[in-house]
């Protein structure tokens, strides 16, 4: 195998492309970490990349993904909202005197509205391993709340105000999404039928229990209805086309009016 094939057939020719986006195309954002080390719940790896925003309040965790030739599909019902606002970050909120006001994971209303999907077909994956998409999304959660607890460790004494963390894997797979009648589903053959539309978009929201972050195990069925106490351990992954990477973070905005509430600031 040539050279140029050898380093191609790695993820490392994406995850440079993605840092000279942010570094030649987005003025607002900076590399804060590359190749980072993390740990947290017996678990370990290291962060592609890390991105900052100029003002300091957000960071993205982005885990990059080369495929060839491939394309995601993303399910969704054709008679849910084409579009949702809602995404969980991990936020920190440092009150001054190094305690939290916030120091979880919460909902936030926030753009690019696009569309959202718990359910995403890898064509050509083995269909008893688990899942790629869900492995790395699982994977990119646990490191995101592995790097705000380290930075929590350090920035406590130091900062003040918000601090939040975003859930981002950039790929070069097409993201398609294939809108379904749940009612024309055959139960027999457990198959769909013609009348399912795909298109292809620029990002796609991936919500699911993806994660093991400790601070969600802290509701209890005594405060919280069951499908409430499942709702907390959705996370929110981005998903987003590599072409399209510049576009996402420039469209990516928080209503920060109730982000404050959530952080008990009015």
């Amino acid at each position: 195998m040539s050279l140029h094939k050898q380093v191609n057939a790695s993820g490392f020719p994406l995850q440079i492309a993605v840092g000279r986006v942010v570094s030649e195309e987005l003025s607002d954002w900076s590399i804060l970490y590359e190749e980072h080390a993390w740990s947290g719940e017996g678990h370990h790896g290291f962060i592609d990349l890390a991105i900052e925003w100029t003002h300091r309040t957000w960071v993205m965790n982005i885990e990059c993904k080369r495929v060839r030739d491939a394309e995601w599909i993303f399910l969704k019902d054709r008679k849910a909202p084409s579009g949702r606002r809602q995404a969980k970050l991990w936020i920190s909120y440092y009150s001054g005197n190094g305690d939290f006001t916030k120091f979880d994971w919460a909902d936030v209303a926030m753009d690019p509205l696009c569309p959202e999907s718990s359910m995403c077909v890898v064509p050509g994956q083995d269909q008893k391993a688990t899942p790629m998409l869900e492995r790395v999304s699982s994977g990119l959660v646990m490191s995101t709340e592995a790097l705000a607890r380290e930075e929590a460790s350090f920035l406590k004494d130091k900062y003040s105000g918000l601090r939040m963390y975003q859930n981002v894997i950039v790929t070069t797979a097409r993201l398609k999404l294939c809108e379904i009648d749940l009612a024309n589903i055959d139960i027999a053959s457990g198959e769909i039928d013609q009348s399912a539309s795909s298109a292809e978009v620029p990002f796609v929201r991936f919500r699911k229990q993806l994660g093991t972050a400790s601070a969600k195990r802290d509701v209890s069925c005594d405060t919280y209805q069951l499908r409430d106490v499942a709702k907390e351990f959705e996370d929110t992954v981005f998903v987003v086309n590599s072409a399209r990477f510049a576009e996402f973070v420039r469209a990516c905005e928080v209503d920060i009016g109730p982000l404050m509430a959530v952080c008990g600031r009015r």
